[in-house]
């Protein structure tokens, strides 16, 4: 931090606690200034600090392509990881357990009810009516539909990575550019 100090002349001097004590050259006037000790430096009014007003006149690393582009990002990845996780939730609702072999034991208790009259009955009703159309059955429909819900998520949770990727690196070459903005100065 630095203090003021003014010369005899009524030049405003420049002064830190590290000179505290000592004596510091007057410009203007070639006189040296004796600078007080550190509880009457304390006293003194402060200088505002030359490296504050220098950062805020540097050009921002974010106020350039990087700060846009990294809230777009950051809004892709939000809405993207979302969607993977709507679809990740709609994949687990589904009972994936009911298969073909479940299915045909299914059928098979079904039928093991009837009696041999009334299966000839049903067999009979099939071949004059006939069975109709084939259609998938439900749980085959469910289990497509869980598949299509798995791969939504992993292709929205893929590109929400990517936004994260672009973030991260965006991110570090703002670090890297104010890095090299402060060794220049």
């Amino acid at each position: 931090m630095q203090y003021l100090l003014r010369c005899q002349c009524g030049t405003d001097l420049h002064v830190t606690t590290s000179q505290a004590g000592d004596t510091v050259h007057c410009k203007a006037c070639n006189s040296e200034v004796d600078v007080p000790r550190l509880r009457e430096l304390k006293a003194l009014p402060t200088v505002a600090s030359e490296e504050s007003t220098t950062l805020l006149d540097q050009p921002n690393a974010w106020r350039t392509w990087r700060g846009p582009t990294i809230a777009l990002c950051a809004g892709a990845l939000l809405v993207f990881g979302a969607y993977a996780t709507w679809f990740s939730l709609q994949y687990l609702a589904v009972d994936r357990t009911h298969d073909t072999d479940f299915e045909i034991a299914y059928g098979n208790e079904a039928f093991d009810q009837y009696s041999p009259e009334e299966l000839s009955l049903v067999w009979n009703n099939y071949e004059e009516v006939g069975i109709g159309q084939k259609q998938m059955p439900e749980y085959e429909k469910w289990q497509r539909y869980a598949e299509a819900r798995k791969y939504l998520a992993i292709i929205n949770g893929s590109i929400a990575g990517g936004f994260l990727l672009a973030s991260l690196a965006i991110w570090i070459s703002v670090r890297s550019a104010n890095k090299k903005a402060r060794k220049v100065e």
